[in-house]
């Protein structure tokens, strides 16, 4: 009997040893699964960042040259009211 109860406790630990082993190898898994998923919605939100970059810039471009537009005419519109204003109409 004695033989017997040391086989089952080498298989019992044995059963243990390996469970734990497949548990950890599981949680293992899952965690690297949850960094590649985080990874991706990094990379991915990179992307969109950049993406908005560029059309702002585009814009920030169109918005400046639009600027420099209405300077001109408001400098145009400046020197109409000062001869106006100096004539007394």
């Amino acid at each position: 009997m004695t033989i017997d109860t040391g086989i089952i406790s080498v298989v019992l630990a044995l059963a243990t040893f390996l469970l734990g082993r497949l548990t950890n190898a599981k949680n293992n898994g899952i965690v690297d699964g949850e960094m590649k998923s985080d990874i991706k919605h990094i990379k991915d939100t990179q992307a969109e960042l950049k993406e908005d970059i560029r059309l702002y810039g585009e814009n920030y471009t169109e918005v400046r040259a639009e600027l420099e537009r209405i300077k001109g005419r408001l400098a145009k519109l400046e020197e109409i009211v000062k001869i106006y204003h100096q004539e007394g109409i």
